[in-house]
C-alpha cells in the first residue's frame, strides 16, 4: 500500500506506524514476565500491590435527577481480570454510563492527557462481565510498581532490546521521523492525512504517563 494517499509513496519494510491498542499485548507480556518470576500473583486483588486502587465504586447509572448511583466494589480486580477485560474498567466512548460520568465532570476526560482518568469507577463488579476498557492501563501501573521501572524502560530492557525491536517506542525520535506513517482519518468518505495527525518528535523519557493500553 501507500504511506500517503494524497501523494502515493509506497510503504517500506521499515515504515514506522502507530500500533495503538496493540500496546496492550506488550503490557500483558511484561506483566506475565513478572508472573513467571514470581513477583505478581494473577489471582489476588491488585490493591495488594497498588493501595491507591482500594475502595473502588461501581457506577450503576443515574437517577431521575441525573445524580450518579454507586455501590461498593466487592473487591479490587485481579491482574488476570485486568488482562482479560473482566475487571469492571471500561472505555467512556463505548460505555454509556462511563460517557455520562465524563460528560458530567465526575471523571476526568479520557483524552485530556495525564493519568487522572484512571480514577474512573468500575462499570460492573470485577469478574462478572467482559467489556473492553482501561484495565490494561492499570496493568501498566502495576508493572511499573513491581519492576521499579517506568513502563517504556521495562519494555526496552526486557522485550524490545532482546527482540531487536529498535523501532518500537512511545516518544518518537526525531532521527526516525522521516520513516513515520501518520494517522489517516476518513472524512466524508475521503481518506486524508491532516498535518495535525502526523507524528511529532519528542525527547525519550519526556512523557508524564505511559499508558499500558495504548500510545
Amino acid at each position: 500500500g501507500f504511506s500517503d494517499p494524497l501523494s502515493p509513496t509506497p510503504i517500506a519494510a521499515d515504515t514506522i506506524f502507530n500500533i495503538a491498542s496493540m500496546t496492550k499485548l506488550v503490557t500483558t507480556i511484561a506483566a506475565l514476565q513478572l508472573v513467571e518470576s514470581g513477583k505478581i500473583d494473577l489471582d489476588i486483588p491488585v490493591d495488594t500491590y497498588l493501595p491507591e486502587i482500594e475502595g473502588l465504586k461501581v457506577l450503576l447509572g443515574f437517577d431521575s435527577a441525573g445524580d450518579p448511583l454507586f455501590e461498593d466494589a466487592v473487591r479490587a480486580p485481579t491482574a488476570r481480570e485486568l488482562i482479560t477485560h473482566t475487571s469492571g474498567y471500561v472505555y467512556p466512548f463505548w460505555n454509556k454510563n462511563a460517557f455520562l460520568a465524563q460528560e458530567k465532570g465526575l471523571v476526568p476526560n479520557f483524552f485530556g492527557g495525564g493519568s487522572e482518568w484512571l480514577r474512573a469507577p468500575l462499570a460492573f463488579q470485577p469478574g462478572t462481565k467482559w467489556e473492553y476498557g482501561i484495565g490494561i492501563d492499570w496493568l501498566g501501573v502495576l508493572v511499573e510498581k513491581i519492576s521499579g521501572q517506568r513502563l517504556m524502560a521495562y519494555f526496552s530492557d526486557h522485550i524490545f532490546q532482546p527482540l531487536d525491536m529498535y523501532d518500537t517506542f512511545y516518544e518518537f525520535p526525531e532521527d526516525k521521523l522521516n520513516r513515520s506513517l501518520g494517522i489517516h482519518p476518513r472524512v466524508d468518505g475521503i481518506l486524508g492525512a491532516p498535518k495535525e495527525a502526523q507524528p511529532k518528535p519528542s525527547v525519550p523519557g519526556s512523557m508524564d504517563f505511559y499508558g499500558g493500553g495504548g500510545g
